[in-house]
């Protein structure tokens, strides 16, 4: 969505980053292709120390490309945007040119694997999402969300360790916060001793994360 002209653009985030941005078009489908091209999902056994039972758990680990490459974060910019390229996708294939029943069923299984794979990455992860609004009836407060729809949006907190939403004020200029807490209408959360309000930088967090010895930390960033 051109998104990264905010930063210079393709060529600037080349310079930030050392690659050039992937321009994604087939929705969160294309973005679950090219993760697995950077890592390998395994069953590793494991045998409980109280039961004794010995199971399976789910372990990813960097590819030879990913290695090669010195990859430590990827950035989805935005989740909400690929999920609506596959819905598009879904509705081209309909007569009625619109989403049916059996397909939101596909897309919730389709975004459950993909997010299951985030969660497991042993890389940092920042997703960004648009946010939207929904209004409770009952009580006629307003609260936040993505604009992800069905059990994808409902679900959608479970995978990410911080989950903020974007908060701009001003003061002579404009400054730009997370909010890191949940509160009535807005269901941020954090793994660390974060303060309620945080300055849109992600080194601060990353810290307290290492130095608790913690697995690399999934953000998932809600902003309009």
């Amino acid at each position: 969505d051109n998104s990264l002209a905010s930063i210079g653009g393709a060529k600037k985030a080349e310079e930030l980053f050392g690659f050039p941005p992937l321009r994604i078009t087939g929705g969160g489908e294309q973005i679950y292709q090219n993760l697995q091209k950077l890592f390998t999902v395994k069953q590793e056994k494991k045998s409980h120390p109280l039961f004794g039972d010995e199971y399976s758990e789910p372990v990813v680990e960097k590819t030879e490309l990913a290695k090669k490459s010195g990859l430590q974060c990827i950035v989805i910019d935005t989740l909400s945007h690929a999920f609506a390229q596959s819905m598009r996708q879904l509705e081209a294939k309909n007569k009625s040119q619109a989403m049916e029943m059996q397909d939101w069923g596909y897309l919730d299984r389709k975004y459950w694997t993909l997010l299951e794979m985030i969660k497991l990455l042993p890389v940092v992860v920042i997703v960004n999402c648009h946010s939207d609004y929904d209004k409770d009836q009952a009580t006629g407060m307003f609260y936040y969300g993505t604009t992800l729809k069905g059990s994808t949006k409902m679900n959608l907190n479970q995978f990410f360790d911080e989950v903020y939403y974007t908060k701009v004020s001003k003061d002579g200029k404009k400054i730009y916060n997370w909010q890191t807490f949940a509160d009535s209408s807005k269901f941020a959360k954090t793994r660390v001793d974060a303060e309620n309000i945080v300055a849109q930088n992600y080194e601060p967090i990353l810290q307290k994360y290492r130095a608790n010895h913690m697995n690399p930390p999934k953000f998932l960033i809600i902003g309009e």
